[in-house]
């Protein structure tokens, strides 16, 4: 049993048990990234449909053409990551 161990396990079990509330935290962090990194990259696919595809076929229904970079000045003010 346990009784015949070492110390060193008992060490080692107190180190586990300090860091492995950390480890927990971490790996939170790091699904929150992950999710958050596709919800930024649907985001980004969204806007572009809408930057080149919606917004262009909106001003052709109207009778207008819109296909150059002077009816889109939304790309100089963002800023990307």
């Amino acid at each position: 049993g346990f009784a015949q161990t070492s110390g060193e396990l008992d060490d080692a079990v107190d180190a586990l048990s300090r860091v492995l509330s950390d480890m927990l935290r971490l790996a939170e962090i790091e699904k929150t990234s992950q999710l958050l990194a596709e919800e930024i990259e649907k985001t980004r696919r969204r806007v572009n449909a809408l930057e080149y595809v919606k917004i262009p076929e909106s001003f052709d229904i109207f009778g207008r053409s819109c296909r150059n970079s002077c009816c889109f000045p939304i790309r100089r003010h963002v800023r990307y990551l």
